[in-house]
């Protein structure tokens, strides 16, 4: 089994590193343990400020499993429908979608 977890983002570079290093972690874990494979799309929506350099050193550091989605149009609904129209394009069993404040922690995602 395969999840893609759609994280919108706007304007979150005080908060989306906290928050894909917790899923990467929790998920890569679930991974280890050949329960589920994952990956994570972040689709940046309009960010006027340093979110793409945080999330692109992410995406260096964390090598594997973390796709980037740069919008130039803000709107949370925008981000969504171009995160799982991606997901779409990848044999996902899964699609879900989590917000980038780590409201849901990743535990509770998967529970």
């Amino acid at each position: 089994m395969k999840i893609s977890i759609i994280i919108p983002a706007h304007n979150e570079e005080q908060r989306i590193e906290k928050t894909v290093r917790a899923y990467h972690e929790f998920f890569l874990q679930k991974k280890h343990d050949n329960t589920l494979d994952f990956e994570l799309v972040i689709v940046l929506n309009g960010c006027s400020d340093n979110t793409i350099s945080v999330v692109e050193q992410l995406q260096k550091e964390l090598v594997g499993n973390i796709i980037i989605i740069n919008l130039l149009q803000a709107g949370k609904g925008l981000a969504i429908r171009a995160g799982f129209a991606d997901a779409l394009k990848r044999e996902n069993d899964l699609i879900g979608f989590v917000d980038a404040d780590m409201a849901t922690l990743p535990e509770h995602f998967f529970d």
